[in-house]
């Protein structure tokens, strides 16, 4: 189970870093239009993923005995995937 687990998150990473990557390059992350940002879907699903951020979250702190450890992998499992984004123009 072992190896197929982490096949699996390499897979997923790499797809994930790919897709991050490629949606970068097409248009800057701040440059969603108005009408995208306030649709119920769209707020749906960023409260689905930061609160998926925070429950992973939790289960790094209870493994964790060091509070320096538990804030900084607070700080990196919120933080981790945002990225400046370069202007264009």
């Amino acid at each position: 189970m072992i190896p197929f687990l982490r096949g699996l998150f390499i897979v997923i990473i790499a797809s994930m870093l790919w897709v991050t990557g490629w949606a970068s390059l097409q248009c800057p992350l701040f440059a969603i239009p108005h009408n995208v940002v306030t649709h119920p879907w769209f707020i749906a699903t960023l409260f689905d993923a930061y609160w998926g951020f925070v429950t992973f979250y939790v289960w790094v702190a209870f493994k964790q005995t060091s509070w320096v450890a538990k804030i900084a992998w607070f700080i990196a499992i919120i933080l981790l995937g945002t990225s400046r984004c370069r202007p264009t123009g």
